[in-house]
């Protein structure tokens, strides 16, 4: 069975590195390291949700993220879809924060 540096046999952990996505208390429980996505896989996540979701036209929708920080700009067709595109963009993982400055047509 593999142990939870994700190697077999008995060798202790303690003082050596690990290379995998948690950092380790000192009784050797996993702790949940910073992870910051790239802005470039938020965008393009953004991008792809508001492609496939069937109440919104994002076919006028700019989106860009700035560390976290995202920005909509454009057109939408009617209110319901400028709310719609902003609760896309907030659902994505790595999102801090959504501007909504998309306008109605």
């Amino acid at each position: 069975m593999a142990n939870k540096s994700g190697s077999y046999g008995g060798a202790s952990h303690v003082g050596r590195e690990r290379a995998n996505a948690f950092t380790y208390d000192q009784a050797g429980r996993p702790v949940r390291a910073a992870y910051r996505r790239l802005d470039s896989q938020i965008r393009e996540d953004i991008c792809e949700c508001m492609a496939a979701d069937p109440l919104l036209d994002a076919s006028n929708v700019e989106v860009q993220v700035d560390d976290g920080e995202v920005t909509l700009t454009g057109t939408v067709a009617d209110q319901p879809e400028l709310l719609r595109a902003q609760d896309v963009a907030e659902q994505v993982y790595g999102v801090k924060n959504v501007r909504n400055g998309l306008t109605i047509r």
